[in-house]
């Protein structure tokens, strides 16, 4: 069992007062097929999207401990399962590999609305025949002057029908490592 610092338990405690609103009414917007958009804008004013963020982007610049601190708390207390798996794949999947690995024109394009919540991000990791285990990946990009050529497919992408902003992993290295 973790000890989580009072710090990270008062982040956690900030989202509870949500969690109701954020879950209720979960298997109608399954059913429906629907995003929950409403329940996203509750989503973005718990400040939940800013926390693993350096505060040049609009984030609270917390670690990623604080950050899986709140989401295991938004897990346990929000019912609706697929707006916590898009909540994660905003900020694990797509908006901290853009600070860490983009470019500055990157970061600068995206995130800001990445980070207030105003954008919705998309990964693109899952292949036909690899499933999700992105050290198999054979979705390639090669660069061609100051541009890339990407060949290979994805099967599910997450958040696709609703994002404005997609991260697609693929491999750019030889056999072995593939981000060489």
């Amino acid at each position: 069992m973790i000890n989580w610092t009072t710090e990270q338990l008062a982040h956690r405690e900030r989202l509870r007062p949500y969690a109701e609103e954020l879950g209720a009414d979960h298997a109608e917007w399954d059913h429906r097929e629907e995003f929950p958009r409403e329940k996203w804008e509750v989503l973005r004013k718990t400040d939940l999207l800013r926390l693993p963020f350096e505060r040049e982007w609009g984030g609270l610049g917390e670690d990623l401990t604080t950050t899986m601190c709140v989401l295991e708390e938004l897990g346990r207390s929000c019912r609706d399962a697929g707006l916590n798996f898009s909540a994660s794949t905003q900020i694990v999947s797509v908006g901290v590999p853009l600070q860490r690995f983009g470019s500055r024109e990157l970061k600068e394009r995206y995130l800001p609305g990445i980070v207030d919540g105003s954008l919705i991000c998309a990964h693109a990791i899952t292949e036909p025949d690899h499933g999700s285990d992105v050290l198999n990946i054979t979705t390639t990009a090669v660069r061609d002057g100051d541009h890339y050529v990407i060949d290979g497919g994805k099967k599910f992408i997450t958040n696709a029908p609703v994002a404005d902003v997609f991260l697609l992993y693929v491999r750019t290295g030889g056999a072995g490592n593939p981000w060489d």
